[in-house]
């Protein structure tokens, strides 16, 4: 499964919602994401890096570079300029600005479409940014070789599809609603930033099965259906559960509290 299948089977499906409102069908975010392909004009193999606040716009800037067989980097927005060079060295550094750019410029029409990756960067414990090097297999969309697909499998198993609706409250340079959540036709919940109170009420209004949270001192509000919500505010990211959804932890065990 890849983003033009689920546009071909769901069109009308929503892919996006950002927490101000906005949505974004399965058939608008694959068009816009062929648009800005055919205008990057990069050929497979190739690298490009990604400034932008996590939202719609950075979404289709990474779909096209997946569709086009692309390395691309997520960058946080509040890197100074050294550390952003640092990391791209060379990339083509889409921003806000290069993306109407690009939105504008009549492009091709025509680009090889094949399996990308996301490269990531961790500070580590070293504090600097390190490349997590990723296998790139260059083979059709969907393809059962390439790495991307057999993670994406992998997490269907824990309920990630169609019936799904996953809300990021972390910045897109964590890379976990890059990975899997499109490409499996949930929908994704979007925060610009994160505030406890608004997270809790996008949990309840789009029934939210899967998010992604950080873990420490829980508040609790109760769901549709009697279960429950629990929201952990730390600095360090992770996965947490909504009630009748799936726990899945990427750091520490949250206390037996949880």
């Amino acid at each position: 499964m890849h983003l033009g299948w689920q546009a071909k089977q769901r069109p009308d499906a929503m892919a996006v919602i950002e927490s101000g409102g906005r949505t974004v069908t399965y058939a608008e975010l694959a068009a816009r994401s062929r648009q800005l392909a055919a205008a990057i004009g990069l050929r497979p193999g190739d690298a490009l890096a990604i400034r932008m606040p996590s939202g719609t716009a950075f979404l289709e800037v990474a779909r096209a570079a997946q569709r086009s067989g692309l390395l691309y980097t997520p960058v946080n927005t509040h890197l100074l300029p050294a550390e952003v060079e640092e990391m791209t060295q060379g990339k083509l550094l889409i921003t806000e600005e290069v993306y109407e750019r690009l939105l504008a410029a009549p492009g091709t029409g025509e680009f090889e479409e094949c399996e990308g990756r996301e490269l990531p960067f961790s500070g580590g414990t070293t504090g600097r940014p390190n490349a997590v090097r990723k296998q790139l297999t260059v083979g059709p969309m969907g393809g059962p070789a390439a790495e991307c697909v057999q993670v994406a499998q992998g997490l269907a198993h824990y309920g990630f599809g169609p019936d799904a609706a996953y809300l990021s409250t972390a910045p897109f340079h964590h890379a976990s609603p890059l990975v899997h959540c499109i490409r499996l036709g949930a929908t994704l919940v979007v925060m610009d930033r994160f505030d406890a109170a608004e997270c809790l009420e996008l949990i309840e209004r789009h029934r939210v099965t899967h998010a992604q949270f950080a873990r420490g001192p829980a508040r609790r509000r109760a769901l549709p259906g009697g279960g429950q919500a629990a929201v952990y505010l730390t600095d360090r990211v992770a996965h947490t559960i909504v009630s009748g959804g799936v726990n899945i932890h990427s750091s520490p065990p949250c206390s037996s509290a949880c």
